[in-house]
């Protein structure tokens, strides 16, 4: 319980709202101005490594290439950006597995965070292809054309870094609305 409130409930609420942030297709009209949604990713990494003494060793694993982004390049092209949002999927899965057995979130709490974990490992992978403004579309696809979205999980993707492995989850995303010009218009650019 200790890591819960010492990390958890530090960090759910402000990656939470990034994401919320940025799946809105109207979020120049509905987020206040003086919101700054970088700010609330950075306060989760923040957060993060106060207490990183509660993260498992997969996300310990993400956290440390995040951290080298600081120091040395990886020379096959990764981004820090990148590795950004596969650590908050990491932390968000690491919330999931210890909450399976807590019961400190409710079935529709546990659905959500599934729903952010699966958006922040797409933003994560697509960021390998996309300038982030085009990153931010394909994450509203599914508030765009009502399409539905199976959240998969990518943690052995995320992990390994496999650059094609990431292509076909951007691609499989994309391929849900390729009936929509704007989104076919991203699937070739990916393919």
């Amino acid at each position: 319980m200790q890591k819960y409130q010492d990390l958890y409930s530090q960090v759910i609420i402000y990656a939470s709202n990034y994401m919320l942030i940025k799946l809105n297709p109207r979020k120049n009209h509905d987020v206040h101005e003086a919101v700054v949604e970088n700010d609330l990713l950075e306060i989760t990494i923040n957060n993060l490594t106060e207490n990183i003494r509660y993260a498992s060793p997969r996300l310990l694993k993400v956290y440390e290439r995040y951290v080298s982004y600081d120091y040395a390049s990886d020379g096959i092209g990764n981004n820090k950006e990148s590795e950004k949002h596969a650590l908050i999927y990491f932390l968000i899965d690491d919330i999931l597995r210890a909450s399976k057995w807590t019961r400190v979130y409710s079935r529709n709490d546990r659905r959500e965070l599934k729903k952010f974990r699966y958006y922040f490992g797409l933003y994560a992978s697509a960021l390998n292809y996309f300038e982030n403004e085009y990153v931010e579309t394909i994450i509203q696809m599914e508030n765009w054309i009502s399409v539905k979205v199976k959240y998969k999980k990518f943690e052995d993707v995320l992990l390994s870094r496999d650059i094609n492995k990431m292509r076909i989850i951007v691609s499989s995303h994309l391929n849900k609305g390729k009936k929509h010009k704007m989104f076919s218009t991203l699937l070739e650019k990916i393919e």
